[in-house]
């Protein structure tokens, strides 16, 4: 079986097979010293206090574990979050607080990491956060979040932002007036 290589071009040790080019792989966990403190070789097998033989699964999980780490430590910098954090149809910075207003830019929906509750037009006082992935995805502002309005004061508002963005249509604005919910 032929390596795997990661983005670097280094093989990745986990695909080869560990123990057979190299019977000892190493374990960074602290151990007690032995009662022979001296490196000894037993059965052509290697033996110091400062390193202790693992498996090939043992090393995986410690690669793996290592990788996990390594890649939360990125995106919790501030370079990461910088370069994340910008809008991909204008190039506003989202994380300097930047963004183009929603006629000029959809992506940035005319706010940067957080906006006023979408649904009530920001009348429960709930801030949105923006779902970063799926703004870039579809060139459009996501948000995520809970409107806390209760359902019926969310239905009276969606269908007056409904009945206003379509004021030439009067049936449907007499229709909503009908059941109640004219301005």
């Amino acid at each position: 079986m032929e390596p795997k290589t990661n983005d670097v071009g280094d093989p990745m040790e986990c695909e080869a097979s560990a123990s057979a080019s190299d019977p000892l792989a190493y374990d960074s966990r602290p151990t007690e010293p032995s009662v022979h403190a001296t490196a000894a070789q037993e059965d052509g097998v290697y033996r110091s206090p400062h390193l202790v033989q693992v498996t090939e699964a043992e090393y995986c999980m410690q690669a793996g574990s290592f990788t996990q780490q390594a890649l939360r430590e990125l995106k919790a910098s501030q370079e990461y979050r910088q370069f994340t954090q910008r809008c991909h149809s204008c190039g506003a910075s989202w994380y300097d607080n930047q963004a183009s207003s929603e006629a000029d830019c959809q992506e940035c929906g005319g706010h940067a990491m957080t906006a006023s509750c979408p649904v009530c037009s920001g009348q429960c006082g709930s801030h949105w956060r923006r779902n970063i992935d799926m703004s870039h995805g579809y060139g459009l502002a996501h948000w995520d979040g809970e409107c806390c309005l209760n359902d019926e004061q969310k239905l009276i508002h969606m269908a007056r932002n409904l009945v206003d963005l379509s004021p030439d249509d009067t049936s449907l604005s007499e229709a909503f007036g009908d059941i109640g919910l004219h301005k």
